[in-house]
Parts: structure tokens; C-alpha cells; sequence
């Protein structure tokens, strides 16, 4: 091969080498960001007060829907009368502070234990309870959904030993 016909050749490649990373580089460039979870959390979450009720500000209250499902009744104390019961809590409201229509396509976003101190929950008690606890096995058993729309789902697992009664003639 001469000098000349492998210089026109080197040309050619570096032309055809400098063409191809431009093409792409534009079609990488055009491409969106997907953000990770945490980083569309973080996002999500850079301004919320998570001791703040939703529609506080604003002088509104916040309903929620609240169901129990029972898992089992153990440790009958008839003697005491008491009893233990094994009890799933869901909670749901609406926050809107929440609301992430327009950023992501997802329906929801499910958040584990450890995220979940970082948004509000209301504070639920039970009337004459003696003590509960939530059920961890490795982790605590919670969970939360927060959906498009702001809408929130959380369930908690509780062993709640339950109550002292009070004793009515019949």
C-alpha cells in the first residue's frame, strides 16, 4: 500500500469515525432521564412536611377511611378479660401534596418501613386498648402505597392486646 492510498484511506475512517459519535451523541443527547426511585422521591419529597396533615393549611380536614381485618384472637384471659388479637390496619386518604401525575407514568409507588416516616400518617389509636405493637419478624410489617393521583394506602400489621372491658348486666 502507498503513503498517499493509506492516507486517503486514514481520512476516510477518521471522516467516517467523527460522523458516526456525532450521530450518536445527538441521539443519546435527545433521550430522557429516567430518574431512579430514590431519585424521584427525593424530588417528590424536597419540600413536604411529613408532620404537616394534608389540607391543613388550608383550614380543611383530612378524611380517612380506616379497615381492619383480623387475623386471629389468641390468649383468651377469661379471668382478666382480655384477649390478644393478631390485626391488620389500613389506612386511606388523600395528600395532595403528593399527587405525581405529571412526572411519572407509574400507577403507584410502593414504599417499604423504612420509608414510610417520611410521610404523614394519621395517628390511629384504640379506645381502652392495654398494648400494641407493631408485628416485625425482620422488619417492621408496614406498607405504603402512594398513587398518581395522591391518594395513599398504608397498612400496618399490629399484635393489640386487647381491652378493658366494662361489665353490664343483662
Amino acid at each position: 500500500m502507498s503513503g498517499m492510498v493509506f492516507a486517503a484511506y486514514c481520512g476516510q475512517m477518521w471522516r467516517l469515525t467523527i460522523h458516526f459519535s456525532l450521530v450518536t451523541f445527538t441521539c443519546c443527547s435527545r433521550q430522557h432521564h429516567h430518574p431512579t426511585k430514590s431519585e424521584f422521591l427525593a424530588d417528590l419529597l424536597l419540600d413536604y412536611n411529613h408532620q404537616i396533615p394534608p389540607m391543613f393549611e388550608r383550614g380543611n380536614v383530612c378524611d380517612v377511611t380506616v379497615s381492619v381485618f383480623i387475623n386471629s384472637v389468641n390468649s383468651i384471659t377469661e379471668a382478666d378479660m382480655e384477649f390478644t388479637t393478631d390485626l391488620i390496619v389500613e389506612q386511606r386518604w388523600t395528600d395532595e401534596r403528593l399527587d405525581f401525575r405529571e412526572k411519572v407514568s407509574s400507577p403507584f409507588l410502593e414504599l417499604d418501613s423504612r420509608l414510610t416516616d417520611r410521610i404523614w400518617i394519621p395517628d390511629l389509636y384504640f379506645v381502652n386498648e392495654k398494648q400494641s405493637a407493631f408485628r416485625e419478624v425482620s422488619t417492621p410489617n408496614k406498607m405504603l402505597h402512594l398513587y398518581r393521583n395522591g391518594s395513599v394506602v398504608y397498612k400496618a400489621r399490629y399484635e393489640h392486646h386487647d381491652l378493658d372491658y366494662n361489665h353490664h348486666h343483662y
